[in-house]
This record gives C-alpha cells, structure tokens and sequence, in this order.
C-alpha cells in the first residue's frame, strides 16, 4: 500500500519516542511505500544513519514558520509546538495528497492520545497508534500523594483536557479507521471518545538480536547476601522512585539485607537524596546517576537481583522489558505499561492503593523476592521467553493488521467525508 506516516518523533539510536517512530517504520518500509513526515531537525540523524532501508522512505521534513515559534527553547513549550506542528503536517499532508494517492494515513507519535492527529480529517481510512497518554495515576493513590505530587496530576489532567478539546479529539476518533491503544486504560479512553474499532498493542519492544544480546549479559547471581535491588528511571515524581525507597527501607526494617542502586537524575534527585539519609539508607544506597551509555547500564541491569518499577504513569515502561530479557525479575504496580509486560511468573505485581498501602505491598514483594530468591526463583528462560513476546515485528504486524482493517473497512461501508 501507498502510506502516508506522521512520525515527529523518529531517529535512530534513541529510545522513547524517537525509537517508536524508527522502529515501526523500520518494519513497515519492506513492506508498503511509505512517505514519511517528521521534523526539520530529525533530517541528518535519519538520513545519515547509513542503513539501506532509509533510502526507500520518501522522507519529508516539516516544521512551523520559524516566527510562530521562536520562542520554543530545548524542552519548554514542547506540546504547545507539537500542537502547532501537527497543523502544519495536516497541511503539507493535503497538498501531498493532491500529489499522488495515499491508501491509508497513519498517525504514529507522538505516540499519545492528546492532542489529537487532524490528519483525520483528509478523507481517508486513518490509524492512530499505538497510543498512550490516557493513563491517569491510580485514584487512591493520587489522593494521598504529598501536595507537590497532586498539582503536577491536576496540571496533566488539565492539560489533557485542553488538548483533547484543541485537537477535536471526540471527532477526530469517530473518523479513525483503526486505534491502537498501549495500555488498557488508552483502549477504554478512545473506546469512550468514539472510536468504531480498538486494539491493546503495546508501543515498544526489543530486535531478536538485542534480546538475545541481553540474555547473554545475565550473570550468576548468588542465592544468599544482600539483595542487590535497581531503580532506573528519570527522577520525577510519577516514577515513583520515593515509593520505592520507602519500601526498601521498610523491608530492611523486618531484617532484609539490601543493596539499593539508582540510575539516573531529575528534579526529584535533591528530595530523593535527603529522603535516604532520613530513613537511615545512606551506608547501602548508591546514586549511580546516569550512566556513560546504554551498555553500562545494561551491564548493571543484568548484574542486578531485581528491578523496582513503581511507576504510576507509563505507558509502557522499556526497563521492564529489558530486565525480563537479562533474566531479572520486576516490582511494579499492575497498572499502565508495567503491568501488561509483567505477570506473576515473571515478577511482583503490586496492587494500587493509598500510598502507605502501596509502600507496604511493594516492601513484600521484596521479601518474596528474597525468598525466591534463596530457591533460585524464577527461573532466568521464563522471562525471557516472556519478553519474546514484545517485539518489533510483532508490533509491526498489528500495525499491518490495521492497515489491512482500514482499507477493507471503507471497501465495505461508505467513506466518510473530509
């Protein structure tokens, strides 16, 4: 098919969005023709990337006038400038559909739900997804957050709700062909704004070569002495890295020998930091910071007992999938991204709840998994086999599917009108 794909976020060698809009279209160009629209400044990283696929895309390379947004600086006024962006596409998007015939249009990222594609509105079978960005924190939870915690959720759930209603999101998914959502809270989100036809994909996965490379790294990990527990993610409160360090505190409290790492900085860094010497942490934490590159963290992943994920806010949740891969087990909440990667064979779901609920329930994981661990549970091939599953190819066969679904959707029943 002749695909016309809006991509803002697409490089190679990066993760989060970036990698989402790579990988897809990596998968789908042996497959159909597409065209591709992204931004000005992902030009060099794509095209000189040196792989040969690339040269098969027809890439576009869009961006606002530079007067509408010359006041956006690195990362500040970001979706405001991807709202802007995304009208700019809408209109290069028509006059390329003057130009040649498109059998499908295809929003990939951002991959998130808010604020909504207006390529729904050129008049052709439309995809959007996979997309996240409806998942709002467990109820109980967010209500016992400290206040800090609790503005910053009102200011997302505010935020989403002008996008919704500056992208038109309600009519932009009654026009949609196919969804994708990433998680099941996504699903019900657009099931409610009114799109016809919802699939659970999630957004990201791993190359059978990664995977395999990342099962070769899992080192023999000894049945007894501290349990050695990695935290990696950005310190932000959603992360939930507070809860995590609470709860090890906790459970070194009932005679758990631990050994507490965490990855990466943030704004939270400072109040984390004080945190650890207020729970007396300080002599078996290690603040790592982050990492020279993605093969020393990987290095320290597969060196790690278990992996603590409390995240209240993923949609989906990369370290998960990598942990599984090197054969390390994973404490997450069993909600978002965390808990449809994560089951009970293969790590330590914790129900949500009130925070002092949640801190509890996580500390017990620990002890379980310190248990398990003197059992030498659970098996390392278990999760692996378990992140087999998330892949690339399989996320790009579901895109295919929808493609496939759109296209005989508008054979079937009268297309809608621009």
């Amino acid at each position: 098919m002749k695909v016309l794909i809006s991509a803002y976020a697409c490089e190679p060698n990066c993760g989060s969005e970036p990698a989402i809009g790579w990988n897809v279209i990596r998968g789908l160009a042996s497959r159909h023709e597409l065209t591709v629209m992204t931004r000005r400044n992902n030009r060099e990283a794509v095209l000189g990337c040196g792989e040969d696929w690339v040269r098969g895309v027809e890439w576009v390379f869009v961006d606002p006038p530079r007067w509408l947004t010359f006041w956006k600086k690195g990362r500040s006024g970001v979706r405001l400038f991807y709202l802007i962006w995304q009208v700019t596409a809408f209109f290069r998007g028509r006059e390329l559909l003057e130009q040649g015939k498109f059998e499908v249009i295809h929003h990939l990222t951002f991959a998130s739900i808010f604020p909504a594609s207006p390529l729904a509105f050129l008049g052709k079978p439309f995809v959007s997804g996979p997309l996240g960005g409806a998942l709002e924190a467990p109820p109980l939870l967010a209500a016992t957050l400290p206040w800090r915690g609790r503005w910053a959720l009102w200011r997302q759930k505010w935020g989403r709700r002008l996008g919704a209603c500056f992208s038109f999101a309600g009519r932009v998914y009654r026009r949609s062909s196919v969804c994708l959502g990433a998680t099941r809270e996504s699903v019900s989100r657009l099931q409610a704004l009114g799109a016809p036809r919802v699939e659970l994909e999630v957004q990201s996965g791993l190359d059978p070569e990664v995977l395999a490379d990342l099962a070769s790294r899992r080192k023999v990990v000894g049945a007894g002495g501290a349990l050695c527990i990695l935290v990696a993610s950005r310190m932000v409160f959603w992360k939930g890295v507070d809860l995590a360090i609470e709860a090890v505190a906790r459970a070194r409290s009932q005679g758990l020998e631990v050994r507490l790492e965490l990855s990466e900085s943030g704004p939270e860094e400072a109040s984390l930091r004080d945190l650890v010497g207020k729970l007396g942490l300080a002599e078996v934490t290690t603040f790592l910071g982050r990492l020279p590159g993605h093969d020393e963290f990987l290095a320290k992943l597969a060196g790690s007992d278990v992996v603590m994920h409390p995240a209240f806010s993923e949609s989906f949740g990369q370290v998960c999938l990598e942990a599984l891969a090197c054969g390390v087990p994973v404490i997450c909440l069993d909600w978002g991204g965390p808990g449809v990667i994560i089951d009970q064979k293969t790590g330590y779901l914790v129900e949500p709840g009130r925070r002092e609920q949640v801190v509890e329930r996580l500390s017990e994981a620990l002890l379980k998994c310190a248990d398990d661990r003197s059992q030498g549970k659970p098996d390392p091939s278990v999760l692996q086999r378990r992140a087999l599953q998330f892949s690339w190819a399989r996320i790009v066969d579901s895109v295919d599917r929808s493609y496939r679904a759109a296209v005989e959707g508008v054979r079937t029943t009268r297309p809608m009108s621009p």
